[in-house]
């Protein structure tokens, strides 16, 4: 089991705190009883996030899914309607001069 400390370093080291950790994290700050060396390192781990050191997965899971509905993906086509419809009419005629 994974303590708070090796939770913080492996964070710091890598600048990335997985939603698995975070939980885990919590978990332990709950459930157990952690010594001040504990509490120091969860601090670190925090001012490291609020300076952007860290980025949390369950956060940049929120801002991407906040960012899809802010700019969702574009429906309109390629071709606009006019385009479609003159491009069927052409091949309409087309088709009509060749049957008569």
């Amino acid at each position: 089991m994974l303590s708070i400390q090796d939770i913080v370093r492996h964070a710091l080291s890598t600048g990335w705190l997985p939603s698995e950790a975070e939980q885990h994290l919590r978990m332990l700050l709950q459930t157990t009883r952690y010594d001040r060396q504990d509490f120091t390192a969860f601090m670190k781990l925090q001012q490291a996030v609020m300076h952007g050191h860290v980025k949390q997965e369950t956060r940049e899971r929120q801002r991407q899914q906040q960012q899809n509905q802010e700019n969702p993906p574009s429906t309109k086509t390629a071709f606009p309607n006019r385009h479609i419809n003159a491009i069927a009419s052409v091949a309409l005629n087309q088709s009509l001069q060749v049957s008569c």
